[in-house]
């Protein structure tokens, strides 16, 4: 489902906010479910890695279309206001 509705979210932001960097899934990666108190993941510290390094300000997580996407997005969502960065799953 990303492979359709991720460009057309890209596209509709692009045509209201023609200067926005809009980064896909792709590109940045994903941080999964978020982890437990004291449980390391390590692709939820490579996605605040590149959250840093690419200079997100913002980031619009997921599509929450299947019962499995949803907890992996709210993750995602959940590691970037960790780290100070608005999201929205």
């Amino acid at each position: 489902m990303a492979n359709v509705t991720h460009p057309e979210i890209k596209r509709l932001i692009l045509s209201e906010y023609p200067t926005a960097k809009v980064i896909l899934l792709g590109e940045i990666g994903s941080g999964g479910p978020f982890p437990g108190p004291g449980v390391r993941r390590q692709a939820n510290e490579e996605f605040q890695k590149n959250l840093k390094e690419m200079g997100v300000q913002a980031v619009i997580s997921g599509n929450g279309g299947c019962g499995l996407c949803t907890p992996k997005e709210t993750g995602s969502s959940i590691a970037a206001e960790y780290l100070g960065i608005p999201a929205v799953t």
